[in-house]
């Protein structure tokens, strides 16, 4: 009876330690799991902040520069050394090394001073999302960098852009708790996406028509379409100024490219045809009076991979949709710019240029004026007073008639008609210029409204350490 009650405690003894083996595994694999879903959690969190960055800082490009944001520089106050050992064509990409964000207590770290760095697109801090945290312990929510760098477009500068291209990458950072010995670990995602701005527009004449053939008329002797290049000048500067020392472009561009059904040298006789007498003589630029040229072979020759969309009515029908969804002001078909605009209210201003939507006709009555991109889907027309610095694009009926009081663009129009489909097809545009009206060609003003169409993202990726080449792995 001894044996039994002994051989009883041995097994009972066996079967604790072996129950207390099993909860301590149970116990150590949770824990693992907490810890490995914690860090789960707080890497999403992180990833959250850098994809709210991203959205945040693509609309913010709207209207900028981007050659002056590529040579931006920013003093910031964090090492930019990359420890981890990242090709350098890659961690220069980064606005923040993502092994430094580990590490830093950013609610501490206030200073500016430290390593230029350029292409910064946040304050040299960095911009806090959600909450700051409580009273006892005031830690952000969250913290996002941004940077845009140059892509390799073969200009071989990587501080000025050629092809409308640019890589941006946001470093989110999700702050944790701090560990035993009060150091702090972050929680960090970085994502890139490959921006391309429109450039299709990236026109170089003050008309464009894009028409096989063009219904044209011109009355009188007070139009002008001057093809120099007046950028850096304002509407105001116009004002007895001499083309002299001025680059010189073709006033009048007619371009049409459909295979099978020609080109524009219909357009361009249709033109000078219009242009009889001497009304040549108001249309002034590159080669000669009238300057009037089909250029769609320069066009078709152009180093812009943007530059032959301007060929298909469908891509252009897909912009006038897009500056829809985006447009600062939109109006109703048959606007009146007399009773919309009373009281001095205009389409943007230099300093604040605009994106202004028109589905329908527009009429130009009163006197208004404005900047930025107006793009109208019906007819453009009317007798009243009208300055404009950007780029009108005439999409829709493709016509376009202007007399009675001044009127002055300087930058560009461009004029299409397009037959609704499917599939979309280009008209015959049509053009009747009476009066004082006035085109003057503007490269610059012409980019900054196309710059006010949000970039389109190409490409969107979470960057891992996984997929950045290292030196010790890349072959010289």
């Amino acid at each position: 009876m001894r044996n039994e009650r002994g051989i009883a405690m041995v097994i009972a003894l066996v079967i604790a330690v072996l129950l207390s083996l099993i909860c301590l595994s149970i116990t150590f694999s949770s824990m693992k799991e907490f810890q490995v879903a914690t860090e789960f959690e707080n890497h999403e969190k992180a990833l959250l902040v850098a994809d709210a960055g991203f959205n945040t800082i693509k609309q913010t490009l709207r209207g900028q520069d981007i050659d002056a944001l590529l040579k931006r520089s920013t003093n910031v106050p964090f090492p930019m050394t990359d420890p981890s050992n990242t090709v350098a064509s890659y961690a220069v990409r980064n606005p923040i090394p993502p092994f430094q964000a580990r590490n830093i207590d950013f609610s501490c770290s206030t200073s500016t001073g430290g390593t230029a760095v350029t292409g910064l697109l946040t304050p040299a801090t960095g911009v806090t999302v959600g909450d700051c945290g409580t009273v006892q312990h005031p830690i952000p929510c969250g913290r996002y960098f941004a940077r845009i760098t140059d892509n390799s477009d073969g200009d071989g500068k990587m501080d000025e852009d050629f092809d409308g291209t640019v890589l941006m990458r946001i470093v989110g950072v999700h702050p944790t708790a701090y560990g035993e010995n009060g150091t702090r670990k972050n929680s960090v995602a970085v994502i890139e996406a490959v921006l391309h701005r429109e450039m299709t527009f990236d026109m170089t004449a003050p008309f464009s028509l894009i028409s096989k053939q063009v219904n044209a008329n011109f009355d009188g002797n007070s139009f002008l379409v001057d093809g120099y290049d007046h950028s850096g000048m304002t509407i105001q500067d116009l004002n007895g100024h001499k083309d002299d020392g001025l680059t010189p472009f073709t006033a009048i561009s007619c371009l049409y490219d459909n295979p099978g059904l020609g080109d524009a040298t219909a357009a361009v006789n249709n033109v000078r045809t219009a242009l009889d007498g001497n009304k040549g003589d108001n249309v002034i630029g590159d080669g000669g009076k009238p300057s009037v040229a089909d250029e769609t072979l320069e066009v078709k020759a152009s180093p812009n991979d943007d530059a032959e969309n301007i060929f298909s009515p469908a891509y252009l029908q897909k912009i006038a949709n897009q500056v829809a969804a985006v447009a600062d002001y939109s109006f109703p078909t048959g606007t009146d710019t007399s009773t919309k605009f009373s009281g001095g209210d205009v389409f943007g201003t230099v300093a604040n240029p605009k994106v202004t939507y028109v589905k329908g006709n527009l009429d130009i009555q009163g006197n208004c004026s404005g900047a930025g991109i107006i793009v109208v889907t019906g007819d453009m027309s009317g007798n009243g007073g009208f300055d404009f610095e950007g780029l009108v694009l005439v999409l829709g009926t493709g016509k376009v008639s202007f007399g009675g009081a001044n009127k002055t663009i300087l930058g560009g129009i461009v004029v299409a008609k397009l037959n609704p489909g499917p599939p979309t097809t280009f008209g015959d545009a049509t053009i009747d210029i009476r009066g004082r009206s006035e085109f003057y060609f503007a490269g610059d003003k012409i980019r900054l409204a196309a710059s006010l169409l949000t970039m389109r993202a190409l490409s969107w990726r979470e960057i891992t350490p996984e997929i950045e080449p290292t030196v010790s792995t890349t072959t010289p």
